[in-house]
């Protein structure tokens, strides 16, 4: 023999605590039968199952920062691609250069500056060529005698990028042996 207190117990404790995953009319009869009448209840509850505004605007704060150290990562990235792509073409057209133009240890070479378009190529590229006697040493050593001669060639490929030139250079040594005997 139950008494009608303890059946009432009984039905109490079996009756569903409000979840999240309920709608706003279940929760507000699981409340109720909970015996959570009070608004006050209601509300706390409510606010619970989303966000506030504040979390929100944090969220946002910091997707924010994410998202402008992406954006200058890849713009970073894509500006180093375009100037070793420049650089890639502009090596290339220094090896066209001495291809187009050999200096031939047969002919004469002479001190002096020659440049030139590239036709057929790239537009916006051009090249120069510096030839100048180098330093052979003192006269103590003996390395070099008059008649043997080092030259130092700079070869050079210039474009034009926002409004000032900028440049590519490969500095060789050329060596022509004298006109004498000794010469192979």
């Amino acid at each position: 023999m139950t008494s009608t207190a303890q059946r009432i117990d009984a039905g109490r404790s079996r009756r569903k605590v409000p979840s999240i995953g309920q709608s706003g009319l279940e929760k507000y009869q699981a409340l109720d039968n909970f015996g959570w009448k009070s608004s006050k209840h209601w509300n706390l509850c409510a606010c619970s199952a989303g966000f506030t505004l504040v979390e929100v605007l944090l969220a946002m704060a910091i997707l924010g920062l994410c998202m402008t150290g992406l954006l200058t990562a890849v713009s970073q990235s894509l500006s180093i691609a375009r100037k070793a792509r420049i650089y890639d073409t502009a090596r290339n057209l220094i090896a066209r250069v001495e291809l187009e133009q050999p200096l031939l240890l047969e002919e004469e070479i002479e001190e002096g500056t020659e440049d030139g378009d590239f036709e057929g190529g790239p537009e916006g590229y051009r090249w120069q060529r510096t030839i100048e006697l180098a330093e052979t040493g003192s006269e103590e050593t003996g390395l070099f005698s008059e008649e043997q001669e080092l030259f130092k060639v700079t070869t050079r490929v210039i474009w034009e990028r926002r409004g000032r030139d900028e440049f590519e250079e490969v500095t060789t040594y050329l060596y022509r042996p004298g006109q004498g005997e000794d010469s192979f």
